[in-house]
């Protein structure tokens, strides 16, 4: 049945009424030549949250991104609020900054509002707990030094996870008369015995510690050698020998030192190791070191003694009827042997000692032995005044 309506005195029907609105949305569509359809308005459909990371260490931050969306996939404004699941796990600031708090996991929410729309997005994140000093340990190249000998420690602090911590290190000594410590962990053997040497780590207001035994092995008097000046000496020369006490690292010792000659007739040594030729010979030099309460004594070392002259000598007997050298020093036993330019002869004016007399020599040369001591002079007789000495010590 159409219901009836009366429009500005006239009565029409309701069918009649949808045909007319019919016909001009028809005329309407049709108007222009064309369809034309309205874009479709952008709606807030979505809000992404991201963040760098999945975790955060407890005290430590983390910044999260809430991205809101349109129906077509792109970013659209709106108002944001953040919340934690969490918030004493993992809190979230206003901004979406979000702070470890402890250990555990927490679900971060965005939620972004367009008018009546509101939408939320998630993300999780999970809050490690923070590092915590709970060992220190020391190494040491060595755990037994010498005295005046050192060794360098070194400390190695690590948190509960086993990763190394940064941590303040300090260094002590149980006995510091025994083994020193530096601040840098470095130990110097002091006397003999044995310190523990302790490591002190301090970090976050924890502090842990460790300790190594340091023994200090005390030198030991092993060995002394000899050194020689010189392993001959004049008679009433002088040759000074040094003596090198060692302990049992090879390194010097203090130590109290005796000299001995084993022929004193020959050659004497005074306390300081001065050796003095007595006599033509030789003999044996050594010393005794004593240090601690232990003796060692050296190999020892031969000196032999000489003349303090030489034993032969030379002397031209020249052109201008000249000796040169007109005097010579040699030692009994030595040999004097004489050069003719021309001829010239040798005769000595003592027959006591004295060798045999050289007879008149052209040119060449001779020689003579001189076994006993004393002043011997001599001359030339073809040429007066041509002389000559030879003293014999």
């Amino acid at each position: 049945m159409d219901h009836m309506q009366t429009i500005h005195g006239s009565t029409i029907s309701a069918r009649s009424v949808l045909s007319i609105v019919g016909i001009a949305l028809a005329f309407a569509g049709c108007s222009g030549g064309g369809d034309k359809t309205a874009p479709a308005a952008s709606v807030l459909t979505s809000v992404g949250v991201t963040s760098p990371a999945q975790s955060v260490v407890a005290g430590q931050t983390l910044q999260f991104v809430a991205t809101p969306r349109d129906q077509s996939g792109n970013a659209f404004s709106a108002a944001l609020s953040w919340a934690s699941s969490a918030p004493t796990i993992a809190f979230v600031s206003p901004s979406g900054l979000v702070t470890g708090q402890s250990a555990g996991a927490a679900t971060i929410s965005a939620t972004a509002t367009s008018g009546t729309t509101v939408v939320t997005g998630t993300a999780s994140v999970t809050v490690t707990p923070a590092p915590v000093l709970t060992t220190v340990t020391i190494t040491a190249p060595s755990t037994s030094i010498a005295t005046n000998a050192t060794t360098q420690l070194a400390a190695s602090a690590k948190d509960q996870f086993g990763a190394s911590i940064a941590a303040t290190v300090t260094w002590s000594s149980s006995a510091s008369g025994t083994a020193a410590v530096s601040s840098s962990g470095q130990v110097t053997g002091v006397a003999g015995g044995s310190a523990t040497i302790t490591a002190t780590a301090t970090a976050g207001g924890v502090t842990v510690t460790a300790n190594v035994l340091i023994t200090v092995v005390a030198p030991v008097l092993t060995s002394v050698t000899i050194s020689a000046g010189s392993s001959s000496v004049a008679v009433a020369g002088t040759s000074q020998f040094t003596a090198a006490p060692k302990d049992q690292n090879g390194s010097a010792i203090a130590a109290t030192l005796t000299w001995n000659s084993s022929v004193p007739a020959k050659a004497t040594i005074s306390n300081t190791g001065l050796v003095t030729g007595v006599a033509l010979g030789t003999t044996n030099i050594t010393v005794s070191a004593t240090a601690g309460g232990v003796t060692v004594g050296s190999p020892s070392s031969v000196v032999t003694v000489t003349s303090a002259f030489a034993s032969s000598a030379s002397v031209n007997a020249t052109l201008s009827n000249t000796f040169s050298p007109s005097s010579v020093d040699i030692a009994a036993g030595g040999i004097v042997t004489w050069n003719f330019a021309t001829q010239h002869n040798v005769t000595f004016n003592v027959a006591v000692g004295a060798p045999a007399d050289i007879p008149t020599t052209s040119s060449g040369s001779a020689g003579a032995t001189f076994t006993t001591a004393g002043t011997f002079n001599y001359q030339c007789t073809i040429h007066a005044g041509m002389t000559g000495v030879v003293i014999v010590h």
